[in-house]
């Protein structure tokens, strides 16, 4: 009887055994990331394919389908950056969707008259991947050297001298409207349709300074076409370390910094969040998309968890606020 009782026992102690490891393993599958990636991941972008935030986007997808075995494609909305961000908070919020977000989108959300959706609560950043300046380039015929010789000069000269942009809402236009409304001065702005027209408009003196990326602007730099005055990050470049910041050229605090970074719809399972979040800064630590987005002028940026990215979205929405208010600009 008594050995009848043990290998009753026994038997009973391995079902226990047996279904404890199906409980675990249930768990386990019920985790959300336990399984993630299962199918396509999409990454919206809110522009043509060709750009700087198309060309960042595709090296980050590429680089995640090869960490995950999973396909990552981007997505390409050609209406802008605000059409990609209203594309985002209108997802479902699985992780299987995320857009690339540039600092110029948070600027335009804030300053466009109609957005529908609220930038501060309907997208949620998620990791910050490049920082890159923009250039103040200037006609060579203006008779300056440094940024407060300019602004010496624009003032003694009102209403004379014109800025050109790549159209009315884009970082060259908002960042030369923030520099006049921290310095007091007169420059009329010249909206162009692109870069392209904006450069050309600028080589042949239509207006005499401009807000250009550090790659296309330091080609006609070298070129002799025109002058290269400072850098509109709050520090220095490390590709172009000789030139200085505004802000150490006569305008203390002005900051102007062109940035992508990634962005989920609300609601997605913190589980996913951070392994979305930690596999985007494996790929990001890979020397050969380093070495690329050197080639286009953009230096890695690291945050370390989506929260750190939070606060430079917040910053950023902070400042067009802040500025909107100053101004009165809205488009």
């Amino acid at each position: 009887m008594s050995k009848m009782i043990g290998n009753l026992s026994r038997a009973v102690f391995v079902i226990l055994l047996c279904a404890g490891g199906a409980t675990q393993a249930q768990q386990k599958l019920n985790q959300p990331s336990a399984s993630y990636p299962n199918k396509t991941v999409r990454i919206i972008v809110g522009s043509s394919p060709g750009g700087g935030s198309d060309i960042t986007a595709r090296l980050v997808a590429q680089k995640l389908a090869e960490l995950w075995g999973s396909s990552v494609v981007v997505e390409n909305r050609s209406a802008g950056a605000v059409y990609g961000f209203e594309a985002i908070a209108r997802a479902t919020p699985d992780g299987y969707s995320m857009a690339l977000v540039p600092s110029s989108g948070y600027s335009a959300a804030v300053l466009s008259i109609k957005v529908p959706f609220d930038i501060k609560k309907d997208i949620e950043p998620l990791a910050q991947l490049t920082s890159q300046p923009y250039v103040m380039v200037i006609h060579p015929s203006l008779p300056v050297g440094s940024v407060k010789e300019l602004i010496a000069y624009a003032k003694s000269k009102p209403g004379v001298i014109n800025y050109g942009s790549t159209g009315a809402g884009t970082a060259s236009h908002l960042g030369m409207e923030l520099l006049k409304s921290m310095i007091a001065v007169d420059v009329v702005h010249i909206p162009y349709k692109g870069a392209g027209p904006a450069y050309i408009g600028l080589i042949s003196g239509e207006v005499q300074v401009f807000l250009g990326s550090a790659v296309s602007s330091m080609q006609h730099v070298k070129s002799g076409k025109m002058k290269a005055l400072a850098v509109t990050t709050a520090e220095r470049s490390k590709f172009l370390p000789d030139l200085p910041t505004i802000s150490e050229s006569g305008v203390p605090g002005f900051e102007l910094s062109g940035w992508y970074g990634l962005a989920l719809p609300p609601g997605v399972a913190p589980a996913i969040v951070r392994k979305i979040h930690q596999a985007v800064q494996h790929a990001l630590r890979s020397p050969e998309i380093q070495a690329k987005l050197a080639a286009t002028g953009s230096e890695v940026k690291l945050s370390a968890s989506p929260a750190e990215f939070k606060n430079v979205t917040a910053r950023e929405i902070d400042k067009w606020e802040n500025f909107r208010k100053m101004s009165g600009i809205k488009f």
